[in-house]
């Protein structure tokens, strides 16, 4: 998806003159309330000061005159409040200029009507009531200059004309001075006008880039709403890639592994031995290259293990060595003599990247040989130390910009190289980051036409032990029942065929339906459970195994995946499993991870333990004790449940938060955690008023509650019969 464009503001460009108009107005009818208020209380000043010079009835229909147009305005300003100004806009403006220039004509007037020849009081009222009102308004009125000058037009100058008209000294410098200033406000009210309208202009834009910056913005939670999607289906992608490659790979080392077992002469014992090693080396590629994929390579710990790195190089170079021998190229190790018989680091690493380095090293040599060399080399630090090893060839060879680029993802030296060669360009870019990983790093010497010089260093420590020896576990499982599940029969017959070879009692399903029913009928000391499967998959299987009576609730579950994620990882914990082994499977690393689990189990016919929080309340309050509290808390919990589900079934907040409080208080005291915290949840969505929280915590109450029931059936039953609760 492009990137969405940055929010740009023309400020040249100009803005609509139908809105600019729509503000300038809006503008005139938010001020002219002030105004009106003002022309007001000037009306009634003129009146007292000098009205009683006059006759009544002049002054009375000058006063109705602008009453009738002072109310005529307020009622145009209430219906602008509610009006269309977009498609009435020429209405409010006949209406703003009208009421405006009724306004100033009507004191236009008053000069006639008011002005007494020789009297100066009069006249000094009339000038100093227009002079102030036509400049009051200038700063007011002027959001909407034709408006203003509607009011200024028949007022001042009408005033101006009729001091004139008096001929007196003074009246002539009035006169003057009043024409002045209508000159002077009408060039401020221009000025004025003007500044309002820049400043609306400048508004308008503002809106103009919120409105687009807004929708830029709704456009970007939309691509990420997008790319999370696209993000979600490229993890699932990857999880159905990792199962679909991983799986075909554990069948063929199980199998390798069988064929091993049997008896074969000295060169067929070579030949398992080098298919073994490939089909190793081809998972470690299989997971780095998901790794590298999914972008989780970075987040991959490396691991150290003791290895004897002679060996490690003899098999990579027994693989390498029939492509070497069809190009008729020589391909020798020679390593070190100082170098120790057994290291620790992380063999499966430099097994991966050796293995490339020798690879590419035969694909781009046409004649001549390889040379694989190292030994032990000091760090940066006097301390530590480096398994330095290079793979020098008589190659093509490097410049020195094709150094530059090769190590990089996709890319090789040369675009004639992929035609002539073949290959992805991705190999040496996750040897540099798996070596990167581990605390080495790859890198290369060379020149075109003479070869390249591949090195490799890896981080070692020096093992003090005298050699490398598998841990004694192989007979740990002679005897034990063991149920496999998994939906495909080479993987069940080789699982089997493992463990039947160690003396297991092997019985086999081929889905999670199949399980439940074997382990309603027998009884196993553990299952092998396969989390990929049909219809019921290995998640769920286990849910429901963990849900049945007590007689299955305890047995071990070990996952059996092809999903090396973490988060799959997390969801088989989640569902209940006991540990999880990784396929491809190794014996020794499956029953590592199982025979724990099967020393910790119960014997067959011995209740499955409670969980340990319960045991640790009766290791804390004795056995009597925790007995009449456990049975105190059954009575308690089918109240307090009860009355959680009546406030819930009212759906008033307050009822539902206090018997959630009460519910988490006795599921704390009687150490259940689950019904504990789902109690806590409820309460919590009451308070805040979080009604679809609510629903949805209150779905898992029946079920949890039942839980918890059984939790404390299953403790009183220990307590009773062993005189606590094991855990």
């Amino acid at each position: 998806m492009p990137p969405a464009a940055e929010p740009t503001l023309d400020w040249s460009a100009p803005v609509d003159p139908k809105a600019l108009r729509a503000a300038q107005l809006a503008a005139y009818f938010v001020a002219l309330p002030t105004v009106l208020s003002g022309n007001f209380l000037a009306i009634l000043l003129v009146i007292w000061t000098i009205g009683s010079r006059f006759d009544r009835m002049n002054i009375a229909l000058w006063f109705a005159a602008h009453l009738a147009v002072l109310a005529l305005r307020v009622l145009l300003t209430r219906r602008f409040r509610h009006g269309d100004l977009q498609r009435t806009a020429g209405r409010w403006i006949l209406g703003a200029v009208l009421g405006s220039f009724a306004t100033g004509m009507i004191w236009g007037l008053s000069a006639f009507l008011f002005y007494v020849p020789g009297d100066i009081e009069p006249q000094a009222i009339l000038i100093l009531a227009l002079s102030v009102l036509n400049t009051a308004g200038a700063g007011v009125l002027s959001a909407y200059p034709p408006a203003y000058f509607a009011s200024l037009l028949p007022c001042l100058p009408l005033l101006s004309l009729r001091l004139t008209l008096d001929g007196g000294p003074f009246q002539e410098g009035m006169a003057v001075t009043t024409g002045v200033l209508a000159v002077a406000l009408a060039v401020q009210g221009f000025n004025i006008g003007r500044v309002y309208a820049n400043t609306f202009t400048l508004r308008l834009k503002n809106e103009g880039f919120a409105a687009r910056l807004a929708r830029q913005t709704d456009d970007l939670r939309a691509a990420l709403v997008q790319a999370d999607e696209a993000n979600r289906a490229r993890t699932n992608f990857l999880s159905t890639i990792s199962h679909e490659l991983r799986t075909p790979i554990h069948t063929t080392i199980g199998a390798i592994r069988l064929l091993s077992d049997t008896t074969l002469d000295r060169m067929q014992r070579r030949c398992v031995d080098i298919i073994a090693v490939a089909g190793r080396t081809l998972l470690v590629t299989i997971n780095d290259i998901l790794d590298f994929a999914g972008g989780d390579a970075s987040q991959t710990e490396p691991v150290s293990t003791r290895f004897r790195p002679r060996q490690i190089v003899e098999d990579a170079v027994a693989l390498v060595m029939p492509d070497a021998s069809t190009k008729a190229l020589d391909l020798v190790a020679m390593l070190d003599g100082a170098l120790p018989e057994v290291l620790v680091g992380d063999e499966s690493r430099l097994r991966q990247i050796l293995l490339n380095l020798i690879g590419n090293a035969v694909k781009f040599t046409e004649r001549g040989g390889i040379v694989v060399r190292g030994g032990l080399r000091h760090g940066a630090e006097e301390s530590q130390m480096l398994l330095r090893i290079e793979v020098v060839d008589t190659g093509i060879g490097l410049s020195e910009d094709q150094q530059l680029i090769v190590f990089e993802p996709f890319v090789q030296a040369d675009a004639s190289i992929r035609r002539r060669f073949g290959g992805t360009g991705l190999g040496l870019a996750i040897c540099r980051r798996l070596a990167r990983l581990s605390g080495g790093d790859v890198g290369v010497i060379s020149r075109p036409g003479e070869g390249s010089c591949f090195w490799l260093a890896l981080p070692v420590m020096l093992d003090q032990s005298s050699a490398v020896e598998p841990v004694p576990v192989t007979a740990s499982v002679a005897g034990k029942r063991l149920l496999v599940v998994d939906d495909e029969p080479a993987n069940r017959f080789l699982l089997g065929e493992l463990l039947r070879a160690r003396g297991a009692v092997v019985v086999e399903a081929a889905g999670g339906e199949g399980a439940l029913d074997i382990l309603s009928r027998i009884t196993v000391d553990a299952v092998l459970m396969d989390m990929r499967m049909p219809d019921l998959d290995g998640l769920e299987t286990t849910r429901r195994l963990r849900r049945q009576g007590r007689a299955t609730r305890g047995v071990p579950v070990l996952g059996v995946t092809a999903n090396a994620r973490p988060e799959d990882i997390a969801d088989c914990h989640e569902a209940g499993m006991d540990g999880v082994v990784v396929k491809p499977i190794v014996i020794e690393k499956l029953l590592q991870a199982l025979v724990p689990l099967l020393e910790g189990a119960p014997e067959v016919g011995v209740e499955a333990q409670a969980p340990s929080a319960l045991g640790k309340l009766v290791d804390d309050l004795g056995p009597e004790i925790a007995e009449r509290l456990l049975e105190t808390a059954r009575t308690s919990l089918v109240q307090s449940s009860g009355a959680l589900v009546a406030a819930l079934a009212q759906s008033e907040a307050a009822p539902i938060a206090a018997a959630a409080h009460k519910l988490a208080g006795l599921a704390a005291s009687a150490r259940l955690d689950a019904l504990r915290g789902l109690a806590e949840k409820l309460e919590s969505a009451a308070r805040d008023g979080l009604k679809e929280a609510l629903v949805v915590e209150a779905a898992g109450l029946p079920e949890a509650v039942a839980g918890a029931d059984a939790q404390l059936v299953e403790a009183l039953d220990a307590i009773r019969t062993y005189g606590r609760v094991a855990g």
